[in-house]
């Protein structure tokens, strides 16, 4: 399923992004079921789980640096085919590296920002929710979503964030089962707060 929305997303929603703010990681609809493809590049960005939680670096092809997310207590069920029930991390993206936070945070801003941002996620995830977050002063996007398709894809809920910066893009992704999600929730909202951005 990766690979195959990669390559839709290479070939086809690349030239509709928004002149001002290249978008063109967030490939994060597929973070779950990507296998690992990169080894840690140990770049700027640092993740200090909250209370309750425990990180360990992971390899993904959608992060230069990224961390699996455990919950200490095992209340959190694991859903997807992650081995854990968050992932969080950040791909370096050059193409934002002229650009300010005013800048970056006019453009997450814009009714056309998040659209496109739902198309793209929405190709994979039936979105459920949104609302507008704040990282380090950055602004972006959270989703509720569910995934399409899958073995007991029915059964699962996550929550997607995602925040560029001049340097890149922090993405974190939590999955559980559907009966899990309502306790599980504010614990996934807190993740990003544990995150440093590079900027």
């Amino acid at each position: 399923m990766a690979d195959r929305f990669l390559m839709l997303f290479a070939s086809e929603a690349r030239p509709a992004l928004l002149s001002h703010l290249t978008v063109a990681s967030l490939t994060l609809a597929a973070v779950l079921y990507a296998a690992p493809a990169i080894a840690q590049h140990g770049e700027e960005f640092i993740f200090t789980p909250p209370p309750g939680m425990v990180a360990m670096p992971v390899t993904n092809r959608q992060f230069d640096t990224g961390y699996g997310v455990s919950f200490t207590d095992g209340s959190i069920p694991v859903a997807g085919t992650s081995t854990h029930p968050c992932q969080i991390g950040f791909k370096l993206n050059a193409a934002n590296n002229h650009l300010s936070r005013a800048e970056i945070n006019r453009t997450t801003s814009t009714a056309e920002w998040r659209s496109m941002v739902r198309g793209i996620i929405g190709m994979v995830f039936a979105i459920q929710g949104e609302r507008a977050v704040t990282v380090q002063g950055y602004r972006g996007i959270e989703l509720k979503v569910m995934p399409k398709a899958g073995t007991g894809a029915s059964e699962v809920r996550g929550l997607m964030t995602m925040v560029e910066t001049p340097k890149g893009r922090m993405t974190s992704v939590c999955m559980t089962t559907a009966t899990a999600f309502p306790k599980a929730e504010p614990r996934f909202r807190a993740l990003p707060r544990g995150a440093r951005l590079p900027e």
